[in-house]
């Protein structure tokens, strides 16, 4: 059931392309799964509604890492599966 509500809520926030998450979660192209959770981490404190963020942009932001963390998995089993192939 998680994974229906964040395949929905990242659906609505309409990200085109990893490259506009990137730079909601101001990381570099070649980031690591450690870089993208170091960030988010960080900028969800920054945004987080209990401590005056905007709740908008927290859900920007949590959405923006649901997205890639989904995408370097996707990647990484895509990888596994190549290899196995060879």
């Amino acid at each position: 059931m998680l994974k229906s509500s964040v395949l929905i809520r990242t659906s609505r926030r309409g990200f085109s392309s990893v490259a506009q998450c990137q730079t909601i979660l101001q990381i570099a192209p070649d980031a690591t799964l450690s870089d993208i959770k170091r960030a988010y981490y960080c900028l969800a404190k920054q945004h987080h509604p209990d401590v005056r963020g905007s709740a908008e942009k927290f859900k920007e932001v949590q959405s923006a890492y649901e997205y890639l963390v989904r995408h370097h998995t996707e990647q990484a089993t895509e990888l596994d599966e190549f290899e196995r192939e060879k």
